[in-house]
Parts: C-alpha cells; sequence; structure tokens
C-alpha cells in the first residue's frame, strides 16, 4: 500500500473562493436579537406575566355562576396555567363540590365530574343516573 503525498493547507491560504450571494431581503426583526439586552426584556416578561396573573385572580373573584366558573378552570388547566392558580382553583373546586347538578345538563354534569374527579375529589358517577332514560330511550330505537 502506498501512501499518497496530499498539499499542506498552506497551499490553500492563497485561495479565495468566489461564492454567490442569494440576495435575500432584509431580515424582518433587523439585528434585535443580536442587540437585545437579556435583562431588560426578561424584566419587561416578568412584570406583564404577573400583571396577567393578577387579571386572571381578579377573574376568579369576579365569576358570577356555577358553568362560569368551571369553564374559567376548565380553560386554565388546558392553557397548562393552572400550577399558577392553584390556591384559586383548590377554592373555586371546594364550593362546586356541593352544589346540587340535578338541574343541569349533560355537558355541565360532565364538566363537573371531570373536574373535581381529577382534583382527587370523591365524587360518585351516580349523577348521571338522570341521563339513563335518554340513552336508553335512544338505543331502544
Amino acid at each position: 500500500m502506498e501512501l499518497v503525498d496530499t498539499p499542506s493547507l498552506k497551499a490553500f491560504e492563497d485561495v479565495v473562493v468566489d461564492r454567490q450571494v442569494a440576495g435575500f431581503d432584509p431580515s424582518f426583526w433587523g439585528d434585535y436579537f443580536i442587540t437585545n439586552q437579556k435583562s431588560q426584556s426578561e424584566a419587561w416578561m416578568n412584570e406583564r406575566a404577573e400583571e396577567l396573573k393578577n387579571e386572571v385572580r381578579s377573574m376568579f373573584q369576579n365569576v358570577t355562576g356555577i358553568l362560569q366558573t368551571m369553564n374559567l378552570i376548565d380553560t386554565i388547566q388546558l392553557l397548562g396555567l393552572d400550577y399558577h392558580f392553584m390556591e384559586e382553583i383548590a377554592k373555586a373546586l371546594d364550593h362546586l363540590k356541593d352544589v346540587d347538578m340535578s338541574k343541569y345538563g349533560l355537558y355541565e354534569v360532565a364538566l363537573h365530574f371531570r373536574l373535581l374527579r381529577q382534583k382527587g375529589f370523591n365524587i360518585s358517577s351516580g349523577i348521571y343516573s338522570m341521563f339513563y332514560s335518554y340513552i336508553f330511550r335512544d338505543l331502544a330505537r
């Protein structure tokens, strides 16, 4: 097996390679992310986050109905923000566990059941018994 001499890297130092330029439009963001001061933007974002958290906390205080309360809790959980509002959600669910759901529809009953069960409340599935007649009536046809 014969070794082949490769040219040294010094031979390529003087070579200039002309590359084509694509000619892209300037960036919409400019140099914002290059020159952005991290501490200023983080402080502003933290301040804004606290403002929004306080706004959501006031929503818990201003909520009027049971369905509105359950929808607020459900939305916060679906957004993945429930860890910020554990105390408010616990208070609202503690109030909701004593509500008589016999005068509400299937959506409200199912939402009530799911929210309470997800947080570990012991709630019977017997609350669905009032809907059995509708279910079995439709199946009998």
